[in-house]
């Protein structure tokens, strides 16, 4: 057993690159990295970590901007008096 683990480090060792540095991503998370953030919902003091790729974290907040902006152009504002 301890001469397949030594086998196992040694393959390890021998697929890592030499120069010490990560290997470079390829696909998505190459231009599109994963965001992490702790987010305290309220009524809660318990933080929430949540997870999104950055393209849909943008996508996110446009939306949140626009129906914002929709909402104080509007005519009657966001509730309708009787």
């Amino acid at each position: 057993m301890i001469v397949a683990l030594a086998a196992a480090v040694a393959l390890a060792q021998a697929a890592a690159p030499a120069t010490g540095a990560p290997p470079a991503k390829s696909g998505p998370e190459a231009k599109d990295p994963v965001i992490c953030k702790s987010e305290t919902p309220i009524g809660s003091r318990l933080p929430q970590k949540t997870c999104m790729l950055k393209s849909e974290r943008d996508r996110l907040r446009r939306e949140s901007r626009k129906r914002l902006e929709d909402i104080q152009s509007a005519s009657e504002g966001p509730f309708k008096t009787p």
